[in-house]
């Protein structure tokens, strides 16, 4: 359980909605591991401090953990008491713990539930608190809005603070409204930026190079991207081309079969006209035979009409 927070917890206030109609958006969420805050446009979440135990055993103001299992999360904070309290708390300290604020206090309702908290921070030798009506409204379920990591189409790990120089350097105009939307082309290595100034004004150009992955992604991602790469990748020339042979042979076997058992047949539909033929007509030779033999005596032409109607019958 986490009740230790600090500014990169709290900063993240100004994604929050400023919109009263939607009363979830405009607080900063609380859970258990992590803090997060959205507009309904953008999603903002910082994971909590590491080492929760080491900082409740060193930190000199003990955050409240008694019945915290048994409240609903998130424990809604509004976004403009979670700004003015990030103020409160030390930047820099020779004792880390003291970078972190604390969720001092909890006052419950009826039902068991948080309706106020109390924040602090100290120094060391000063405690600073803040008692904060939280925002009674029910926040929206931000899992299954969070893309899977399964769809990813492309993944690039960049230099955040370069990324940061680079938009800065990029916003052109006296009046950032004068802007049209920001374009974000993704390629291999490298993302391309562009922004135009509206009614066909100036327009600005970036390109930031990707780093190593091996930096930045963790084991999960770093796979999806050996997944992705394999995807987009075409198989071998070497491998296509067997496989086509491979193809080939399969559709000309059933042909090489079917011609096998029609020439089998005509064989057999032979064989059973020769043994039917009558005896005088099996020397009988065929017209291709008298063809070959030139010399042969001619016969008469009544008997090879004969011979060629029988001939023509035992073909059938």
């Amino acid at each position: 359980m986490s009740l230790y927070f600090n500014d990169h917890n709290l900063r993240i206030a100004s994604a929050a909605s400023k919109e009263l109609t939607r009363l979830a958006l405009t607080a900063v969420a609380f859970f258990p591991t992590r803090t997060v805050a959205s507009d309904g446009r953008r999603l903002v979440e910082v994971t909590a401090p590491p080492d929760q135990q080491a900082i409740r055993e060193e930190h000199p103001l003990k955050a409240v953990v008694d019945q915290a299992a048994a409240w609903k999360w998130p424990l809604l904070v509004p976004a403009e008491a979670c700004k003015e309290f990030a103020r409160k708390l030390p930047r820099k300290s020779f004792r880390p713990e003291l970078t972190c604020g604390a969720i001092e206090q909890v006052e419950t309702d009826e039902g068991g539930q948080p309706k106020r908290v109390v924040l602090a921070s100290t120094d060391g030798s000063c405690a600073q608190r803040m008692q904060i009506e939280l925002v009674d409204a029910n926040y929206p379920d931000i899992d299954q809005v969070k893309p899977a990591l399964g769809r990813a189409r492309g993944i690039l790990a960049l230099d955040l603070d370069m990324l940061i120089d680079t938009l800065r350097a990029m916003k052109i105009g006296d009046n950032g409204r004068d802007l049209a939307p920001l374009v974000l082309t993704v390629y291999e290595d490298r993302i391309t930026l562009r922004v135009n100034q509206r009614g066909g004004g100036q327009t600005a150009y970036a390109i930031q190079m990707a780093i190593e992955p091996e930096a930045a992604l963790t084991a999960e991602e770093m796979k999806r991207c050996a997944e992705i790469k394999a995807a987009l990748e075409p198989p071998p020339k070497e491998e296509a081309q067997p496989q086509a042979e491979a193809k080939a042979d399969a559709e000309g076997e059933p042909e090489a079969e079917a011609s096998g058992d029609n020439d089998a047949g005509a064989h057999e539909v032979t064989e059973q006209g020769t043994d039917d033929a009558p005896p005088e007509s099996a020397g009988a030779s065929t017209p291709a035979e008298e063809a070959h033999h030139p010399d042969s005596d001619p016969e008469p032409e009544e008997e090879e009409e004969e011979e060629t109607e029988e001939d023509a019958t035992y073909a059938f």
